[in-house]
């Protein structure tokens, strides 16, 4: 079968990738990182929201908010660490950013398809919802 991993085995793998990010629009380099599980799952219920009613997607300053998660320095340190930090980077270029957010979304599987099926699951929640409160 496969290499059973005890807890401490698996704690201490290092699974947290960090790859170079070419910006021409910025003409330099950053560094970006694989999220951890729980700052992801903020992410996406920051988008996703569970605490309205019907359940509400939230595009709003998307791709900034991903690549304020994401960016870090060459350890893997983030350099952003809020929601004002998230506003800063949404006004910078849409190709400097969305360039940047092409990477984290591909390291963090969060694939157009992957967004498709959540945005469709929150859908189904809400019709699921409606049908819940109107019976």
């Amino acid at each position: 079968m496969g290499n059973f991993l005890t807890k401490a085995e698996i704690l201490g793998v290092q699974d947290i990738k960090v790859e170079p990010v070419e910006v021409p629009a910025w003409n330099a380099t950053v560094y970006v990182r694989v999220l951890p599980s729980a700052v992801r799952d903020a992410f996406e219920a920051k988008t996703f929201s569970d605490d309205k009613r019907p359940k509400e997607v939230s595009m709003r300053n998307f791709r900034a908010r991903l690549v304020a998660l994401c960016l870090c320095d060459q350890e893997g340190i983030p350099l952003f660490n809020d929601a004002k930090d998230a506003e800063l980077l949404g006004a910078k270029s849409s190709l400097a950013i969305s360039t940047i957010f092409d990477k984290c979304a591909e390291l963090n599987g969060i694939t157009e398809k992957k967004q498709e099926e959540l945005i469709k699951n929150s859908e189904n929640t809400q019709s699921e919802d409606s049908d819940s409160v109107s019976a």
